[in-house]
Order: structure tokens, then C-alpha cells, then sequence
């Protein structure tokens, strides 16, 4: 299996350095070099032969595909089932090049065959699945036949009692995993070994305790990688949950270090497919998030497994193939937020067909929702390849691709797809280079989806603007500007790269329209290939009068997407670029007085009625958030208030659900930018602005980070973020920003004087920001300050700073001022720090040129305590120091996995927070990565608002498998008697096994309680005692157990993972509140610690 035979095929390998820009690739890249953008092949599906039912795995011999699955007959590309058909019983061969059956090869398989797989010397043909014969001979689920004509071979006669799932061989032995307990008569778990040409069974006997689907074997051939839904092999299970590495010699394990990451087994999650590509091991994930964590694609090394990258994208993947720097997968994909790209959406759409850079090329950032964080892993970049593969309904899972193959110049997927982009083309399809492919696939969508907007305000001017196309081969476009239907010219051209996912708006200002008359304008993309889609026409009569000078000159010239001249309430908020008006709100008056710099007019945005909201205006049709933008307007203000001066929002309304792209000012005056990839993350000025004179201030987002300038120069800068959230929004000047924003309180509403305001749908240069200013008259006022930068790097709790990369403007850099974030400073261009403790510090840096002018640079740094030998029977001691969504990760391997209703969870400040919102608010986390049979818990909570009525119920699980566990619960309780009782969940449903009140025992908002859980198998091994107490901080350990059970519920005597859970009555009327976890502590029993 995953063993792909073509004659004189080298693979392409590019290296490359870690970026976490984006990257813009498809089968015509701008730099094919650049590791970050290697070619695919195209999104064109090739004629292909088609089958009736469901392709479970191809093999690729020179020219010949084969194909098996579950199927009885085959038809030609394009013809409707029922016709042409050719019987085929669930085996068939055809040519790579034309994707034509073989009709001289025709065996036929009387069961599902579900893997196949060639020799080395591609000689033998050996076949896996649940058949009983293949051609009227007698082949118990496994069988080799001849790969010219079908024969099957004589002496090579295994017999497996179940299913064969996966068989990979090195030509001598031949090794095979599914679902038996048994070869012949001898007993086998899962997996087995047998000679390649003989059959005879080999004394290898790795044992899986669950199915076993996907194999690969190394080059050399020492060890086979298998993958699976099983929870233990050879009884481990770290290495051993879902895959592991083992000696084809002796059959024990090997290091496999990607398996303590990625954790896929016990029933609701496996490693669907294991490949190679003679140096790296590449693996798919599948799971329903209960004990399993991973969904996406892993990339390790064939050594010890160690990770070379993985992709998270949320949605089984089945399948995955690397070739020519590309690696394709098959899958479901619906939410990539953690690659910075498409999240889900509404109605949830997949993608089952995806395309990643071999090499790794960034890190992956958060995720918002239940899955699994794997943030901080290295990443791949995701590439701009989206076949459409419809789901299809034979299997009736309803997916598509279920196996992906490479060689040559073809990709080929198998499945149960009935159509491919849009075509009648059912189970089986190819995709080669461009150099073969037809390039029929083009941009889209066109005609009104483009949204094209045409306005003159101005003498000759006339401001376009549209929605940018995207392609599911090419997102680099080429825009053409067609004026009164000349397409022979142009008036002129944009460049733009965009996926289906970010379609933003993009401009064009035509300054040689003939004023007075009436214009046709559309709009163009066309793709490398030259295939294109036209926008409808529009139509617009270009003003007259003078043509635009000055700062607005300026502006119009770099097309922005969107221009306010805020002159008045009327024509003042007209968008004179892209016909998206504001629509004023609360008190905004005007005209005001505009500029110093000589422009006309600006709007008021005031609070002189302290009983409404301050004045804000908005746009009121949704568009797409640009992911690289700038954006900028004049402001005149002494606030001690601060407020947002612009952002980007999900509603008209104030109070929106999603918030990002701010520019800010906080009540000292200091102006902020700020963008939410997965956090907030912002650029701040050292400098407060609201001094009652006028200034331009801007914000950009592009490929080297935030940048904030204010006057024409750079003031800040943050490069940890190259994008924003995705979601459709409107743009609102005015209101305040939340405490997300500012890490400390919400800011007031900003008042103040709001002259010209523009967005661009790109990153403007920093000259180009500078010209925008001094059209306006600004230019003679303050010099080019300098530029600061951080490169940094930690070893356990020592950070090692670089400010090299930092830049000087008009003058020479004379020094470099450090502030560590603990109150520390230091002083120099390179310094090293000493952190007293592990956390997540800011680190800011100030740079001063020989003139006095600074720059500043922020960055967040994360520093940990260096690994000490683990104290004897401890599993996990966690102290929650680090900061964050969610709990975390205690140590290498585990990560707390939550999830919450009417709930948020974080960490900071040495404690896990479940913050409820109202009654009925419930949350857990589940610690992954780590599975104990006997242990010893205990864990400190605080309630800072401990709930009223029937109060709140906070759990400590162990043994947690599904839904079945043990657990001691805390029921705290204000003005009544709280409780503590240990419950069993098993067979669907969830009993007390006893329940003790805690009399004495007070629940006060701040005051820390001790719960601790002992989980006993008892001696006989016929069950388990359960004890658990509860004791105040600052008061002794009670000597004896105050509540203890024995139980020997069957499904319960095994390893399970730890839970810690909180629940809120329905009759809490004190909402909102807050419970912390100051620390939670596992250790095995009978150790030291224990009493």
C-alpha cells in the first residue's frame, strides 16, 4: 500500500527557512522556486474511466493504475451509468495517461477488496480485503495475482480469519493489518507477516487491540509504521495509541514521537492512511473528538517520528499523497483557521480535496472552537488547489475521495464522488501539470457576484470598485478595466491574489474618463492561462468641474476600496470610491472645520448628552474582511476617554458579535492598531495624540506585520501577525473598543473631529503613506524616525534578544533600550534575560537615532522552566503558568481539550478560569496525551462567585474512555450544605454511588478549596475503590477519607484520561461568575506522596 512504481521518477525536494508569511500557490505560482509556493497540478478533471460504486485504494505500475473497492461494473468518462457499462467485480486496471480500462485485465474479487499493493520489481499484485475468492479460486481476504493478466498466483495462500485492511512489502516478507485475531491457526492481533512469494506465515507478532487500517514501510526496511483505531500496540499505548513503529525483525515498538501529539484511537478516532516519500513518513487522522484529538495531516521523520509539520484542518482527512514539493490530501475539510485560512461556515461546506506545501513553512496559530489546540507546531502552507468533489451516497458516509495516488505528472483520486467540478464523473479521477492539462478550469464567479460599483465626485474621475474573482487553480489574477466596451484597451490593469475564501473588495480610479459623459465600465479577471470572467456593466456619468488635486489626488491615486471625504452628513459620507456610504448614529454632527493642512470639511463625533451614545457611523453591506488592508484617516481630539476611531465589525449594530482591524486611541491619548488572527495582537504608539491639533493616522496589515504611522511616519509595529479573522462585516468609525483590545478595561467612546477616511485593500508602502501626508501640507514636519525590530529565542527561562534587524530613518541608530515585561530593562543591540519564572512576557523595544527620534517593537515571549526529572509517581503536576484561550498544555504530549456552554475558559496568573455568563453555564477540560488506571488527584478551586440556588457542581473524572469514567463531585453551595459524592458513568447513564454532606465546610467568594480523588483497582483485581475528601486552604488535611466506594462496573477496570468539569445550576441568580483552577496534580498510587 502507499507504494507508487513509475520508472526513472526522481521527487523534487525544496527546502526552505521558516516564514510565517502567506503563501500564494497554485499551477502557475509568481516564484515556483520558493519552497512556499511549489506548482500543483491543476483543479481540470481528466477523463477518467468510471465505476458503480466506491474505489477504497489505488496502486500506480508505470502506466497502469489499479483500482479496487466495492463495484460490478466500469463505464467510459462521460458516459451516464447504465451505459457502456463493463462488468468489473471490484477490481480493474487502467492506463495513467488517457485514464482508458485495460480490458485485457479483468479479474474478478467475490468481496469488498479494500487495499492493493505491488512487489518492489512490480511483478505481483497483492490484494486485502473481506473476498473469499478472487476469480473462482479459493483466497481467504488476501491474494496475489499477476499484474499483466490477472492470474492469481498459486502458491501464495494466507489465510487471515477477518478482514485485511492494509499490506505493504519489501519484496522478501509481505506485512498485513486489519481486523483478525488469527492466521490460519495460529493466533495473530491485528497484524501478521508472511513470506512474499510462498505465503508462509512469518513468527512476527506485534498485537493491536483494535483494528488496524493504514501501513508503510521504511526504505530500508527495519521497521513498518501501522496506523489504526486502536487504543494499545504491543500493550503501550504512548507509543501505541492509534499508530506506532515497529521492528520488522522482531515486531517490538520503535520510538514514534508524533504519536504522544497526535492521539487517535479508543473507538472514536484512528490513522486512516500512512504514506512515504523515501524520507518522511506522511499520515491522515479521523475522529469524533471525544479521546481522540487530530483530523488533518503529519509530516515525521522516519527516524523517531519526530514532527516535521502538521496541518489540523478540521474534518476527517482519509488519504494523502506527496509529490513534486506537494502534498495532496483527501478529505472534508471545513475549518483551516489555524493555517490562517477558510473557517467554517453557515451552512457548513466542505472541501474534499486540499493541497499543502511538502516543506515547512510557518507555525500553526489557535483554534476558537472544541477541537484540539496544536498552536505553535510548525506548519505547511496551504495551497490554491479546490477541486469540487461532490459528496457522493454509496457507503453512506457521504464523502467523496477516499484514496489519493501520484506519479508522473498525474495526481488520481478514487472514492464515491458522482461528479467533479460540477461534471458527471463517478469514483475514479486525474489531474496532471498545466503543461498537459486543458487550463479549462478559470476565474469566477462574474456578472453581478462581482459587485462592480462605478462613482464620479470628481472632474474626470471615476472611482470602480468591485468583489475580487477566485479560482480553484490560480489566485494570482490579473484584473482588466474595460471602459465603453473597448476590451482591445484597456484603461488599465490590477494585480490580485485571492481564494474563494477572501474575496475582497478591490478599486481602480480612471482619471481619463471625459467628463461630463455617460461611461460603461466592466471589469475583467483573467487568469495565467488566459481563461477569464467578466463582470456585469455598469454605467456612470463622469462629473465635471476641476479633477482632483492635493490629498485626495493622492489617495485616489493607490485605489482604495473605500473613500469618506466626511465633509457633511450627507455628501461628506458619501463613499466616493466604492459606494459604500456611512450611515451616521447617536450624536455626529457636522460640518466641522476640517484639517489644518487646507482641507474642506470634517464631521463631529460628540457626547454633549451624556445619556445616549457618543455619535458613531457605519456602512451597512457586508463585505469580506480584508486580510492585507491599510487603512487611515485625519483626527482632532483631547479625549481623556480614548475610543475607536475605525474597526471592522460583523454587525451594524453597536455591540457586534466579532470585532477587528481597530485603530484605537486610549484614554492617555496613545493611538493603538490592532488585529485578531486568533488573539489580539497590536502596534502602540509611545506618544499621546489627543493635544487638540490634527493628525494622519494609519494602519497596514500585510506580509511583514502591523504597522502603525501617524504624521507620515512609522511609530510601531508588530510582526507576529500577518492576517486577521475572516468573516463578512461593516466598517464603523467611532464607539469604543473592549477590554480584548486593550488588556485592561473597555475604553469610553471616542470623541473628537473625523476628517478624510479611506480603507485599501492592500498594504500601502510606508512611502506611499508618507506622500498621502504631505499632499496634505504635512511633509515639513516631522523627520523619518527609526524603525524597531525583534528576533528573539528562549532556553527554558533565558531569552536571548537581537534588535539587528531594527532600522534607522533619517539618522543613525545610537541606542537600544530593552523592557522585559517583569519590570526589568536592559541596554544594547543583542541582550540576554534571566526570568524568575515561567509565563508569557511583552517585550517592548525602543530604539533612539543621533537626532532623539524612537522607534518602538513589541513581541510577545513565552519562557518555560527547565525540565527537571519527574518527581516519582507523578504523572502530571500543572500550575497553570502560561496565558491563553483555553487550559493549555501542562508538558510535552498532553494539552488540556476544552469545551464549554455559556462558559469561556483561559489561563493567566497560575490559574484555569471558567468564567459562566448564566444559570445552566457548563464546562470541561479534558487532559489528553495522558492515561492512568490507578492515580491519586487533587486539584485547587476558587469560586470568586460561588452560584446561589441550587449551586454549583465541580467534577474531578479518572478512567475517562468515551463517556464512561469515575468521579468526585463538589457541590458548592452558599447558605446551605455543601457536598461531596463519587459517581459512576457507564452503559448510558450516570449513578452516585455515594454522597456525604460536608458539614462545616464553608463555600465564600475567594476562598480556595482542596478536592482530591483516589482511583484503587483492588488487590483481587476484581474492582476499584474510590475515595475522595475535601479541606480548605490554610486548614489541615483531613486524616481520613470522607466518602469511599467500591465498584466493579467491568467497562471502568482499565486506563483512562483525567477530566475536570464545572456545571452551574439551572437556578443560579447570580450570574455572571467566575471559578479558577489553581492546580492540578495526578500521581500514581502507593507512591511517597499518598496517604
Amino acid at each position: 500500500m502507499k507504494r507508487i512504481l513509475v520508472p526513472a521518477c526522481g521527487l523534487l525536494l525544496v527546502v526552505g527557512a521558516l516564514a510565517p508569511a502567506p503563501a500564494y500557490a497554485d499551477s502557475a505560482p509568481a516564484d515556483p522556486s520558493d519552497p512556499r509556493t511549489p506548482p500543483t497540478v491543476t483543479a481540470d478533471a481528466l477523463p477518467t474511466v468510471q465505476i458503480n460504486g466506491v474505489v477504497w485504494d489505488q496502486e500506480v505500475v508505470g502506466n497502469t493504475v489499479y483500482a479496487v473497492g466495492e463495484f460490478t461494473s466500469a463505464r467510459p468518462a462521460g458516459v451516464a451509468a447504465g451505459q457502456q457499462e463493463t462488468p468489473r467485480a471490484n477490481v480493474l486496471a487502467y492506463r495513467l495517461d488517457t485514464g482508458e480500462l485495460i480490458k485485457e485485465f479483468a479479474p474478478t474479487a467475490n468481496g469488498v477488496v479494500k487495499t492493493v499493493t505491488a512487489s518492489p520489481d512490480g511483478k505481483l499484485l497483492y490484494l486485502g480485503g473481506s473476498f473469499t475468492e478472487i476469480s473462482g479460486e479459493t483466497r481467504y481476504r488476501i491474494a496475489a495475482l499477476n499484474p499483466t493478466t490477472g492470474a492469481v498466483d498459486p502458491s501464495f495462500r494466507p489465510v487471515p480469519d477477518s478482514r485485511v485492511n492494509a499490506i505493504v512489502t519489501d519484496g522478501k516478507s509481505v506485512y498485513f493489518g486489519g481486523w483478525f485475531s488469527a492466521v490460519g491457526n495460529q493466533p495473530r492481533g491485528g497484524l501478521a507477516a508472511v513470506d512474499a512469494r510462498s505465503g508462509e506465515l512469518r513468527p512476527w507478532t506485534p498485537v493491536a487491540d483494535g483494528p488496524v487500517d493504514s501501513m508503510v514501510i521504511s526504505p530500508d526496511g527495519g521497521k513498518v509504521v501501522v496506523g489504526g483505531d486502536f487504543e494499545r500496540l504491543n500493550n503501550s499505548s504512548d507509543p501505541g495509541m492509534g499508530m506506532g513503529a515497529i521492528s520488522t525483525t522482531d515486531g517490538s515498538l520503535r520510538p514514534w514521537k508524533v504519536g504522544s501529539t497526535v492521539r487517535n484511537g479508543v473507538g472514536d478516532g484512528g490513522i486512516s492512511a500512512l504514506t512515504t516519500d523515501g524520507e518522511y513518513v506522511y499520515g491522515t487522522g479521523w475522529t469524533w473528538l471525544r479521546n481522540s484529538n487530530f483530523e488533518g495531516t503529519f509530516k515525521a521523520s522516519w527516524a523517531d517520528g519526530s514532527i516535521e509539520w502538521l496541518e489540523d484542518c478540521h474534518g476527517d482527512s482519509y488519504d494523502v499523497v506527496p509529490h513534486s514539493g506537494v502534498v495532496y490530501v483527501a478529505n472534508h475539510a471545513h475549518n483551516c483557521e489555524s493555517l490562517g485560512e477558510f473557517t467554517d461556515s453557515r451552512p457548513r461546506t466542505f472541501y474534499r480535496a486540499n493541497a499543502f506545501s511538502e516543506e515547512a513553512t510557518g507555525v500553526l496559530g489557535s483554534t476558537r472552537d472544541e477541537y484540539f489546540d496544536f498552536s505553535g507546531n510548525p506548519a505547511p502552507s496551504m495551497l490554491n488547489w479546490f477541486p469540487d468533489l461532490e459528496g457522493g451516497s454509496y457507503t453512506g458516509q457521504y464523502q467523496a475521495a477516499w484514496t489519493a495516488e501520484a506519479a508522473g505528472d498525474y495526481v488520481i483520486m478514487g472514492g464515491e464522488f458522482p461528479r467533479v467540478n460540477g461534471k458527471g464523473q463517478q469514483g475514479l479521477v486525474r489531474f496532471s501539470t498545466r503543461a498537459k492539462a486543458p487550463n479549462a478550469v478559470g476565474p469566477r464567479p462574474g456578472g453581478t457576484d462581482m459587485g462592480l460599483t462605478a462613482s464620479s465626485h470628481s472632474g474626470g474621475t471615476v472611482s470602480l470598485a468591485w468583489t475580487a474573482a477566485s479560482d480553484q487553480d490560480n489566485e494570482n489574477l490579473t484584473y482588466r478595466i474595460v471602459r465603453d466596451g473597448n476590451t482591445a484597451q484597456p484603461v488599465g490593469e490590477v494585480k490580485g491574489r485571492h481564494r474563494f475564501y477572501n474575496r475582497a473588495r478591490m478599486a481602480y480610479t480612471d482619471s481619463t474618463a471625459q467628463a461630463g459623459k455617460q461611461h460603461t465600465y466592466q471589469v475583467v479577471a483573467v487568469d495565467p492561462t488566459g481563461r477569464t470572467v467578466a463582470s456585469s456593466p455598469v454605467q456612470v456619468t463622469a462629473a465635471g468641474g476641476a479633477a482632483p488635486t492635493g490629498y485626495t489626488r493622492s489617495v485616489l491615486q493607490d485605489a482604495p476600496t473605500h473613500y469618506w471625504r466626511m465633509g457633511s452628513l450627507d455628501a461628506g459620507l458619501v463613499d466616493v470610491a466604492g459606494g459604500a456610504g456611512l450611515t451616521a448614529d447617536g450624536q455626529v454632527t457636522g460640518p466641522v472645520a476640517g484639517t489644518v493642512q487646507g482641507s474642506d470639511q470634517a464631521t463631529r463625533f460628540a457626547r454633549t448628552d451624556t445619556t445616549k451614545p457618543a455619535g458613531s457611523a457605519s456602512t451597512t453591506q457586508q463585505e469580506l474582511g480584508p486580510q492585507s488592508f491599510t487603512t487611515e484617516t485625519w483626527i482632532k481630539t483631547t479625549t481623556t476617554a480614548g475610543g475607536r476611531i475605525l474597526g471592522f465589525e460583523s454587525e451594524v449594530v453597536r455591540g457586534a458579535r466579532s470585532t477587528d482591524r481597530h485603530l484605537w486611541m486610549g484614554p492617555d491619548g496613545r493611538l493603538h492598531a490592532g488585529v485578531y488572527p486568533d488573539r489580539a495582537v497590536k502596534a502602540s504608539s509611545d506618544k499621546a495624540y489627543n493635544d487638540g491639533a490634527w493628525h494622519h493616522v494609519a494602519m497596514s496589515l500585510g506580509a511583514d506585520g502591523l504597522a502603525l504611522y501617524v504624521d507620515g511616519a512609522k511609530v510601531a509595529e508588530n510582526t507576529e501577525a500577518t492576517s486577521a479573522q475572516y468573516y463578512d462585516g461593516m466598517w464603523r468609525i467611532g464607539g469604543a473598543v473592549s477590554a480584548t483590545w486593550t488588556g485592561a478595561g473597555a475604553t469610553g467612546e471616542f470623541t473628537g473631529d473625523i476628517d478624510d477616511t479611506a480603507v485599501y485593500g492592500k498594504a500601502l508602502a510606508a512611502d506611499r503613506i508618507r506622500a498621502h501626508y504631505d499632499a496634505a501640507g504635512g511633509g515639513q514636519s516631522e523627520a523619518v524616525p527609526p524603525t524597531a525590530s525583534i528576533a528573539h529565542r528562549t532556553t527554558g527561562l533565558t531569552a536571548a534578544f537581537d534588535a539587528s534587524g531594527s532600522k534607522p530613518g533619517d539618522a543613525p541608530l545610537a541606542s537600544w533600550t530593552w523592557e522585559f515585561g517583569d519590570g526589568q530593562t536592559g541596554t544594547g543591540n543583542t541582550v540576554t534575560h534571566d526570568y524568575a519564572k515561567a509565563g508569557t512576557y511583552t517585550v517592548k523595544l525602543t530604539v533612539r537615532d543621533a537626532d532623539g527620534r524612537t522607534g518602538t517593537a513589541t513581541r510577545s515571549v513565552a519562557v518555560t522552566e527547565p525540565e527537571q526529572p519527574a518527581e516519582p509517581g507523578v504523572l502530571v503536576d500543572d500550575s497553570f503558568d502560561r496565558t491563553g484561550t483555553g487550559f493549555g498544555s501542562p508538558g510535552e504530549g498532553m494539552a488540556w481539550s476544552p469545551w464549554s456552554s455559556k462558559a469561556t475558559m483561559s489561563t493567566a496568573d497560575g490559574a484555569g478560569s471558567i468564567a459562566w455568563s448564566a444559570a445552566s453555564a457548563s464546562a470541561s477540560a479534558r487532559l489528553n496525551g495522558l492515561s492512568a488506571q490507578d492515580s491519586d488527584v487533587r486539584t485547587a478551586v476558587r469560586f470568586a462567585d460561588a452560584p446561589t440556588g441550587g449551586g454549583g457542581y465541580f467534577s474531578v473524572q479518572s478512567r475517562r474512555s468515551g463517556s464512561e469514567f469515575y468521579a468526585a463531585t463538589l457541590r458548592a453551595r452558599t447558605g446551605a450544605t455543601s457536598e461531596l459524592s463519587l459517581t459512576r458513568s457507564a452503559g448510558g447513564k450516570e449513578d452516585v454511588l455515594r454522597s456525604v454532606p460536608l458539614t462545616g465546610l464553608s463555600v465564600a467568594r475567594d476562598k480556595e478549596l482542596n478536592v482530591r480523588l483516589e482511583t484503587v483497582t483492588v488487590p483481587a483485581g476484581a474492582g476499584t475503590v474510590l475515595r475522595a475528601k475535601v479541606w480548605a486552604t490554610g486548614t489541615a488535611e483531613p486524616q481520613d477519607w470522607q466518602v469511599q466506594v467500591e465498584d466493579s462496573t467491568a467497562s471502568l477496570q482499565r486506563e483512562g484520561v483525567f477530566q475536570l468539569g464545572y456545571y452551574v445550576s439551572g437556578s443560579a441568580t447570580n450570574a455572571p461568575g467566575t471559578l479558577s483552577v489553581n492546580r492540578f496534580t495526578a500521581r500514581t498510587t502507593g507512591s511517597a506522596a499518598a496517604n
